[in-house]
């Protein structure tokens, strides 16, 4: 998972936030709506305080 994850960010960097069918078609193996949800609760923890 942590190199999903790696690979996930290095698509969010370079397509932006939203292009999950862009980071899904080239950079990661998985479909648009599971990219979509991985980011999704990425970005509900970043927003919870540790």
């Amino acid at each position: 998972m942590l190199v999903r994850t790696s690979i996930c960010q290095n698509g969010l960097k370079c397509l932006g936030k939203g292009n999950w069918r862009g980071i899904s078609k080239y950079f990661v193996t998985i479909k648009t709506t599971q990219v979509a949800s991985h980011f999704q609760k990425h970005f509900i923890r970043q927003k919870t305080p540790s």
